[in-house]
């Protein structure tokens, strides 16, 4: 009976061992589907971080192009800045020269003759003509100016009287022997003295 006893406790080891080895052992079943579940598992995890990468891309492309836009609206603002400046310079220019023009005529209508020229215009120191919102250019100031361009350049401008009329004869230029002689008497000694080849 001994040799049952022991051959029972053989088989209950064995048992045990074999129990023990089974718990140690996963089924093949039970692999297979935590192998599925993990592998579905990084798909979603893979799936997500690209579809999260996206997301980023798409967030910096915004940031990106709302950098353009302002830089652009930036611009924009500096080149309506310029063309505001350009026509606030353009309308001053005009203004100007639209001023120096009546202290022009108010100095031209006080002189006692015409410049000679139109370049001797420049002579006049139309700065010195002081103008008054309310009442216009100053009178006083162009006497002034007149005064003062009359002591210094009083030689630019025409003298009345000094100017031949418009019906007194004047010379034709030279004259040579031949056309001389073809003239009738009385001009011919009229105009003796421009005879070239005498």
């Amino acid at each position: 009976m001994a040799e049952v006893s022991d051959q029972t406790q053989e088989n209950e080891i064995i048992s045990d061992e074999i129990n023990e080895t089974k718990e140690d052992v996963v089924k093949h079943e039970t692999f297979q589907r935590v192998l599925r579940q993990k592998k579905a598992s990084d798909d979603k995890a893979s799936l997500l971080e690209k579809q999260l990468n996206e997301i980023k891309m798409r967030d910096e492309e915004r940031e990106a192009d709302k950098l353009k836009a302002d830089q652009k609206f930036e611009e924009y603002s500096k080149e309506l800045e310029g063309k505001l400046a350009k026509e606030k310079e353009e309308k001053e220019t005009f203004q100007k020269g639209l001023l120096d023009t009546h202290k022009l005529q108010a100095v031209l209508n006080k002189l006692p003759g015409k410049p000679l020229h139109q370049a001797y215009l420049d002579f006049i120191d139309l700065d010195r003509i002081e103008v008054d919102p309310e009442t216009g250019i100053n009178a006083d100031s162009v006497e002034s100016v007149v005064n003062q361009f009359l002591t210094d350049h009083s030689v630019l401008l025409e003298r009345p009287g000094v100017t031949l009329p418009s019906d007194a004869p004047g010379s034709t230029g030279k004259l040579t022997k031949e056309q001389w002689s073809k003239l009738p008497i009385a001009e011919k000694r009229k105009r003796l003295n421009e005879v070239v080849d005498l």
